[in-house]
């Protein structure tokens, strides 16, 4: 008979181990959508608040272009059954992705049925 030892590991040694499943995630199962209406096709943005078939949904932005760096502000005109985790709070948030970089905003699910309707202005800049 096998003997199992687990044991428990300190938060701040996997601490963005949400963050990195739901990148996983995003690249995974989500839909992106880019910017070439702005000027720049190699950049992205998955937005979901299903996909991962958890309590979690998510912004995740990933900029692949060499030359600009993307400053987006969304305000969730609806936020409903849901909230945006720290650092990131209330119905608002501001990002911006340098180029070859990527972040994700996290948003917790309170409710099984959750939804959102957001309005977005975004700019591109050279670093």
């Amino acid at each position: 008979e096998k003997q199992v030892h687990l044991e428990a590991l300190s938060q701040e040694d996997h601490s963005d181990f949400l963050e990195k499943v739901l990148r996983s995630c995003a690249l995974k199962k989500t839909p992106p959508k880019d910017y070439t209406s702005k000027g720049e096709p190699n950049i992205f943005k998955y937005m979901s608040i299903n996909d991962s078939k958890a309590n979690y949904g998510y912004v995740y932005y990933q900029n692949k272009s060499t030359s600009f760096t993307l400053v987006e502000t969304c305000t969730f005109t609806k936020l409903e059954g849901c909230k945006l985790l720290p650092p990131y709070s209330g119905h608002q948030y501001t990002v911006e992705v340098e180029p070859e970089k990527d972040q994700i905003i996290v948003l917790k699910k309170l409710k099984p049925v959750a939804s959102y309707q957001s309005s977005y202005t975004c700019g591109l800049k050279t670093p």
